[in-house]
């Protein structure tokens, strides 16, 4: 921009443009990398750094020129054109950041084409006139240029640099945020200086045929204060920027990670405390890699070799607590890379969001499904069940009741079809008091009726209702067995007498129901004032998967169509009911092979 303008004197004076000119060339370099690393898709500082990228070559040149081709012509042609095309280019970009930044409906581009096709002109015949001696060999470089072409270097240089000059002006004045006004104040002095530069260069010094000497001066003293204008500004701008981010990310409730090139801990936000309890110094130079659970390494992995695509979907993996719990956190299926971060080179930047709490509801709401699900299963399996535990006993009651009205019978069959009937009706009336119990259990309508009652007596009756199942079950094969305490027969227990029998009643009429052959034990152990009855068979045994399950209401060991044993599996959930309504314990122990044993403990039974 200066050199083609340029009127030097002496030899001197070209020397020293060529020193001036090579601190401004690293001031306009500098401005000029500060912008590319911050332009990330800002469009004025995409411009802004080509702009001063094009002016530092211009620099360069004039720096170039009066230092190291000082005796080549060839060499001060070359950064003469040189210059000239990158000045051109430069106003170029001025006019597209002018259009681009205003209101203006035109195209960024044409003021782009305009101004470039205008300086290109004027640099081709700024050009031709300062060659045409060395064409002609008729001297050296014509510095003296005539006064038009100063003119037209004026009008263009104008053009692309005061509409910008007053745009970033203005702004300065009515921008009410204080960073952008120190940024416009900066651009403004920036742009004042070149249009300086164009005053000096194209205007004072042809007509006032001044010293190139005290120009230099000038644009010198001026750059300097220009670049530590910018110096301040952006250094305050930077550390605005950077404490407000850092304030950001240090109050943000998402765990944020910034991980070397081996993923190693270099920094994390205070939210690690409060969603894994470590310090976040205590993390720093630790691989991250030692807090995913290992069953997601190799998953995290995979995303950690993935930058900077947005297109990946959110993805979920779990991290160890200082407890030594996993936290399940949500994060996006790539790392954001970071181009330095505390001067230590390259960087990503990785975060989360702890989703432990909406994992728990997730699985919470799962097991509700689920559990709906197996209860209109049940409920599906209770009414097929109760249609086929009815409609057997009745399809008896009605045929032998037919049977009895209808033909002539001796005393014998009389007597053994009443017997069918006798038996369907009392597994009718078992199945409905069944269905009553649970019904007034699930309502609270029945209630504790404590009593005192001796234990041999309460267990006589328990015997005597034994046998008299075995014998309605048609198993006389099968012994019945009574052990009780040695505490001897005076034992008096304080509860409710006929809650406690219906416990007893349920698992002996099970153990029948189960056993083919062998024996049915009854026994009570005496423990202090705790009471334990327990009913032993040699039957089927319960598997292990079921001995939980099988105090469910409508549970059975076999619900499918084809069972071989009745129930409507209720019976062991109104003795788990009743037992809760006691206060008391029940459970069962068995190998699943063959013998089951079922225990229900009383507390402060005994009567003392």
């Amino acid at each position: 921009m200066i050199l083609p303008g340029l009127a030097y004197i002496n030899f001197s004076s070209f020397v020293f443009t060529g020193i001036v000119y090579i601190p401004i060339s690293i001031i306009l370099g500098f401005i000029a990398y500060r912008y590319y690393r911050i332009r990330g898709n800002n469009t004025l500082f995409w411009l802004l750094f080509y702009e001063f990228s094009l002016l530092t070559v211009v620099s360069m040149c004039g720096a170039l020129s009066g230092t190291v081709f000082t005796s080549s012509s060839n060499g001060i042609v070359a950064m003469l054109v040189l210059s000239s095309f990158a000045l051109s280019f430069s106003n170029a970009v001025l006019g597209y950041l002018f259009f681009t930044e205003t209101k203006i409906r035109i195209s960024p581009w044409v003021g782009f084409i305009v101004i470039l096709m205008v300086g290109l002109v004027t640099t081709g015949l700024t050009i031709t006139e300062q060659i045409k001696p060395l064409i002609e060999a008729t001297g050296g470089i014509n510095w003296g240029l005539p006064g038009y072409i100063y003119t037209l270097r004026a009008i263009v240089y104008f053009l692309g640099v005061l509409p910008i000059l007053m745009l970033f002006w203005q702004r300065f004045i009515r921008s009410e945020n204080m960073d952008e006004k120190r940024h416009y104040l900066f651009l403004s002095l920036m742009f004042l200086f070149i249009l300086l530069i164009v005053i000096v260069d194209f205007i004072l010094e042809p007509l006032l045929n001044s010293p190139a000497l005290l120009s230099e001066l000038a644009i010198l003293l001026f750059a300097v204060i220009s670049f530590t204008v910018f110096l301040i500004v952006i250094e305050i701008t930077i550390t605005r920027v950077e404490k407000r981010y850092r304030h950001l990310i240090e109050n943000l409730k998402d765990l944020v990670f910034v991980l070397d090139n081996k993923f190693r801990i270099r920094y994390t936000n205070p939210a690690i405390e409060n969603n894994l309890g470590y310090h976040p110094e205590v993390l720093k130079s630790k691989f991250v890699m030692e807090f995913v659970h290992e069953n997601d390494r190799l998953f995290v992995e995979q995303i950690f070799n993935t930058t900077g695509n947005a297109e990946k979907s959110d993805v979920q993996f779990k991290l160890m607590d200082k407890l030594g719990n996993f936290v399940w956190v949500n994060s996006p299926g790539y790392l954001i890379p970071i181009e330095a971060w505390d001067s230590g080179g390259g960087a990503f930047l990785f975060s989360c969001h702890n989703i432990t709490e909406i994992k728990k509801l997730q699985n919470s709401l799962i097991e509700a499904k689920e559990k709906a699900e197996e209860g209109d299963r049940l409920k599906t399996a209770f009414l097929a069940t109760m249609s086929h535990e009815f409609r057997t006993p009745l399809s008896a009651i009605i045929g032998f009741g037919e049977l009895i009205g209808s033909t002539e019978l001796d005393s014998k069959k009389y007597a053994e079809y009443g017997q069918y009937i006798l038996e369907a009706g009392t597994d009718l009336l078992d199945i409905t008091d069944s269905i009553f119990d649970y019904s007034k259990l699930e309502s609270g309508e029945i209630s504790v009726t404590k009593s005192v009652f001796t234990l041999r007596e309460f267990l006589g009756e328990i015997t005597n209702r034994a046998f008299s199942i075995r014998d309605l079950k048609k198993k006389n094969n099968i012994d019945v067995i009574m052990l009780s305490s040695d505490e001897g027969p005076g034992i008096e227990l304080f509860s409710d007498k006929n809650l406690i029998g219906k416990i007893l009643k349920n698992f002996i009429t099970n153990a029948f129901k189960f056993t083919r052959e062998g024996f049915v034990e009854l026994g009570v152990e005496i423990n202090d004032r705790t009471c334990v009855f327990y009913v032993k068979d040699t039957g089927i045994g319960i598997p292990d998967d079921k001995q939980q399950l099988i105090f469910d209401r409508f549970r059975q060991l076999d619900d499918s169509h084809t069972r071989k044993f009745e129930g409507i599996g209720l019976g062991l959930a109104i003795c788990k009911k009743i037992s809760d309504l006691l206060g008391g314990e029940i459970w069962l122990t068995s190998n699943g092979k063959g013998g089951t044993t079922f225990y229900f403990q009383v507390f402060d039974a005994v009567n003392q």
